[in-house]
């Protein structure tokens, strides 16, 4: 056995690569529907095998594979997250980035006065709030200032072990809380059943299909005029209740041009696109349905287009197709997603810089709508290493950069400046999509990756010490994380119910996306019957990415000062 812990203490890079497959494997097994994730999963594993295998002082592995793994997981993070955060940051979005805003506070102030009551060191204390509002990110940017403080290496290593234990026990009693409070326990506190909500939501917003770009797929018919000969195209499309277009005209062997003031004569052929019960509603109005094909085999083009004019962010659906007037003519919206996640689909749904339209119709009608949209999503596979190089460089220099405060010096460190870093980049590859990509596939490899080797570094590192805390403080730790997971999401329930006057339905998204958890608002939607928690979830998310990330060093600095 001293053999093998010899071998593997010069050789740690095993034990890194085992961590990882062992650690990922456990985070993926479900029991009553839960699992630990990668990051909970990795730092368990990681931590005892370094308690069994790592003998007294764990397994030497170098600080920089710990800064790297961090800096390249916290880019995609701001990445990912970049133009919707910065899209978030204006009047429309404002309850929902309140509600953040409140949840952060309420959850640090917790872990502060937990920390002041029960004399909890600062590891401790920084594992705790990051477990507790379940946000990997606060414990690296919390390691960095952790680094820069004046104290002895092995008070470092103590810190960082004690801080590994809080947040491995507290992550994973938070996690399961977040998602059974925003599925379960907050809305019966407010006596709202999810589903009933989502239903009474839907009733208000979602019937209303009148406002030009149209909310369902796109269908193509002939119809020959018998009725409405002497009227204009304009009198005829208004009577449609769902604004189907007449897209071309045929009147005998000419072509005529589809403009609102066409008169419509006896036997013109006409090509009319729009939703199925507006199309049959069209034949009522002007005539039978015939089999043209010159007219039929007319193309419809399916684009992805980028969202990203400033004169129609944070406006509603609607309001965008009043002010569009004909540019929006024949124009059929399908679907919207923002951040990877589709969004249900209403007249009252906001779009933002950054959200990507899925969009249908003649081609002379998209590349006409294009103009005033964005541009089209890019196909790229490659990443662009250019701007991923130089974003993490300068990004790392800018974290590095110092202020003194209380005579400690105070960074944002190399993870915070790549997570600024990954911000900027990543919103300007919203607005211009062949600059700095970043397929999705690959930013989900630099984000699973790099968050799994940080995980395992740490349990690695700090496996004896964290041994020795789980002994002393496991019990005390799990009680004051349930504290700081509740605490904050109760005073964003009623705060946002009642003061910010949120519909439960869309709350309890904003709550999941204020602890950063997919999987709290998974639980939400499933109870809803309904993908409407997910407006609430966006932006949230990406505020509480970057702010939950930066109150990692504040923890550092407010106990050590």
């Amino acid at each position: 056995m001293d053999v093998l812990i010899q071998w593997l203490g010069e050789h740690p890079e095993v034990m890194l690569f085992f961590s990882l497959a062992l650690g990922v494997g456990l985070g993926r097994i479900q029991l009553f529907g839960f699992s630990l994730g990668n990051a909970a999963g990795v730092l368990l594993v990681s931590a005892v095998l370094s308690s069994l295998l790592g003998g007294d002082d764990g397994f030497a592995l170098s600080g920089q594979i710990k800064t790297l793994a961090f800096s390249l997981f916290v880019f995609a993070v701001g990445y990912r997250g970049g133009p919707e955060f910065f899209a978030s940051l204006g009047l429309g979005t404002l309850k929902q980035a309140v509600v953040t805003l409140v949840i952060a506070a309420t959850g640090l102030s917790t872990a502060m006065l937990l920390s002041w009551y029960f004399q909890l060191d600062i590891g401790t204390t920084l594992g705790l709030a990051a477990g507790g509002m379940t946000q990997t990110a606060m414990l690296g940017t919390g390691y960095g200032a952790l680094a820069s403080l004046p104290i002895s290496h092995d008070e470092l290593m103590l810190m960082e072990g004690n801080a590994a234990v809080a947040y491995a026990l507290t992550y994973i009693l938070g996690t399961v809380g977040v998602v059974l409070f925003c599925s379960q326990i907050g809305p019966r506190l407010l006596g709202v059943d999810l589903a009933e909500d989502a239903r009474r939501y839907e009733a208000q917003h979602i019937e209303d299909d009148t406002i030009g770009l149209n909310l369902r797929p796109v269908e193509r018919r002939v119809y020959k005029v018998r009725r409405l000969a002497g009227r204009t195209i304009a009198e005829f499309e208004a009577m449609l209740p769902g604004r189907a277009s007449c897209e071309r005209i045929k009147r005998g062997n000419a072509w005529i041009e589809t403009v609102g003031r066409v008169v419509l004569q006896r036997g013109d052929l006409l090509l009319m696109v729009g939703r199925r019960e507006d199309l049959i509603q069209a034949r009522r109005l002007v005539g039978r349905e015939v089999q043209e094909p010159e007219l039929l085999g007319a193309t419809i083009e399916t684009i992805e287009l980028v969202f990203s004019n400033h004169q129609y962010h944070n406006l509603p659906v609607h309001e965008i197709a009043l002010r569009a007037g004909e540019m929006a003519r024949g124009v059929f919206l399908e679907r919207v997603t923002r951040s990877g996640r589709e969004l249900p689909m209403h007249q009252d749904l906001v779009l933002l810089n950054g959200d990507v339209l899925v969009l249908s119709g003649l081609p002379e009608d998209i590349a006409r709508i294009q103009q005033m949209i964005g541009p089209i999503v890019s196909r790229d596979e490659r990443t662009d290493l250019v701007w991923l190089g130089l974003g993490l460089g300068v990004g790392t220099v800018f974290g590095l950069a110092a202020v003194t405060i209380g005579g400690v010096a105070v960074t944002l460190g190399s993870g915070g400046g790549a997570l600024v870093a990954g911000l900027v980049i990543g919103w300007w590859n919203a607005r211009s999509p062949r600059n700095a990509a970043m397929p999705a596939p690959a930013g989900r490899v630099l984000w699973d990756l790099g968050l799994a080797l940080f995980c395992a570094v740490v349990g690695l590192s700090a496996g004896p010490q964290a041994y020795a805390a789980l002994q002393s403080q496991g019990l005390l730790v799990l009680g004051c994380g349930a504290l700081v997971t509740f605490i904050p999401l109760l005073v964003g329930l009623f705060f946002g119910r009642f003061v910010l006057a949120i519909p439960t339905v869309i709350l309890v998204g904003s709550l999941a996306g204020s602890q950063t958890q997919d999987a709290a608002m998974i639980a939400a939607s499933d109870a809803a019957g309904s993908t409407l928690p997910v407006l609430g979830f966006t932006v949230p998310y990406a505020i509480a990415n970057v702010l939950l990330t930066a109150l990692g060093p504040l923890v550092v600095i407010l106990l050590y000062s």
